[in-house]
């Protein structure tokens, strides 16, 4: 019986709290010069609402930055913007903030997860979108959950607008979401063009103590729907592998999703699990030789450096057939010339990189891919948010 009391209790004091801070959210007026920025969903500093963030912070706006991570932890340079929200006066800045920028999903804005508020939010996202996510998704609303469709329509229908890349991207994000997005690039890269306002938290090469390589690799794949364990390479590939790093000087760094259980891998002196390591992963595209990836698509933010990318595609017809459908045809999307299911030619091609990257067919795919996916090369993401804010 206590039991059930105690769950009612605490029932009846959310939707109390809830009632009330809806209420103060539609009284209290908003401050125009106070922005506030939410990644909770990863409890990490970094990406696109960490890029706009600094963008702000070095110009007029009053911010903090919302954090469920150990504020201890985070860099110290920032420790007067880094905020929990654990008291009166940080709800206070929440619900008095002209805009709120939030990297992931809609419902996690609201400290106590609720829809009602009142709140002008910018949707950043955190991801060019190449596999189906959200309401394209037949998956997302398996089973009819008509509960589900309502609570996340109803939750997309509090963004502002989002920010997405391309005309192509736009059509996508709009379709997923069933909001507005407008093209102004994505801030997190403004990273590879070294402006001043931008710049690493943590020394990267240090960090991950790489500073002595020849070239730096990292294997970054996507994470699939069902979570599961799986085995990208053979124990003797590794081998091989790790091999060849060692006569050339290169390091290996394996990036495995989030959300992909943990795989070991057999401890290789060139060969780096980077996984648990809390950092930007912004900031080591910048620095990286070689991406390596499969269906993230991780690799359209470094088609901006220009560096080369490899597309190990192992178990391309299960994943299509049953993970995740794409928007696009796969093969049209990537570079086909650096495109394998085999892992042991993982190896010839890095062997052969340097070449291949000068031949016409890869210059060719390589400038068509990054004119598809990229309407803006430079460096003025930032401003672009800013000028349909001031719309």
């Amino acid at each position: 019986m206590k039991k059930e009391f105690d769950f009612l209790w605490n029932l009846i004091k959310k939707i109390s709290i809830n009632l009330l801070f809806m209420l103060i959210s539609y009284i209290i007026p908003k401050n125009n010069n106070l922005y506030i920025f939410w990644w909770n969903w990863w409890k990490w500093f970094s990406w696109n609402s960490k890029a706009l963030f600094l963008y702000f912070k070095n110009k007029w706006k009053k911010v903090f930055y919302i954090t469920n991570s150990d504020i201890k932890n985070l860099d110290p340079k920032f420790k007067n913007y880094f905020i929990e929200i654990n008291n009166f006066k940080n709800y206070l800045l929440f619900l008095r903030a002209k805009y709120i920028f939030i990297d992931g999903m809609t419902w996690e804005i609201s400290p106590l997860n609720f829809i009602l508020w009142r709140f002008n939010i910018v949707n950043l996202w955190h991801w060019e979108p190449i596999k189906k996510i959200i309401l394209s998704d037949k998956n997302y609303f398996k089973g009819n959950n008509f509960k589900k469709y309502i609570y996340t329509k109803l939750y997309f229908n509090k963004i502002k607008f989002g920010v997405t890349w391309n005309k192509n991207s736009k059509s996508v994000l709009n379709e997923a979401f069933n909001n507005d997005f407008k093209i102004t690039w994505l801030p997190r890269n403004e990273v590879f063009f070294d402006k001043k306002w931008i710049f690493e938290v943590f020394e990267i090469k240090k960090l991950l103590n790489i500073d002595s390589y020849k070239k730096i690799i990292v294997y970054a794949p996507t994470w699939r729907d069902k979570r599961d364990s799986f085995s990208p390479f053979s124990n003797e590939f590794l081998e091989k592998l790790n091999d060849f790093l060692i006569a050339n000087n290169y390091i290996f760094l394996v990036k495995w999703h989030l959300w992909t259980k943990n795989i070991d891998l057999d401890k290789k002196s060139n060969i780096k699990d980077i996984s648990k390591i809390d950092f930007d992963i912004q900031e080591l595209l910048k620095h990286t030789d070689i991406l390596i990836t499969d269906y993230s698509s991780i690799y359209i933010d470094f088609l901006l450096t220009k560096n080369p990318i490899i597309f190990y595609a192992f178990d391309l017809d299960k994943y299509l057939s049953e993970d995740r459908a794409m928007y696009y045809n796969y093969k049209d999307v990537i570079l086909k010339n650096t495109l394998t299911q085999d892992e042991y030619k993982i190896i010839d091609i890095i062997a052969k990189i340097d070449k291949i990257i000068k031949t016409k067919k890869y210059i060719y795919e390589y400038d068509k891919l990054l004119d598809f996916f990229h309407k803006y090369k430079k460096w003025w993401y930032c401003k672009k948010i800013v000028s349909e804010l001031d719309k």
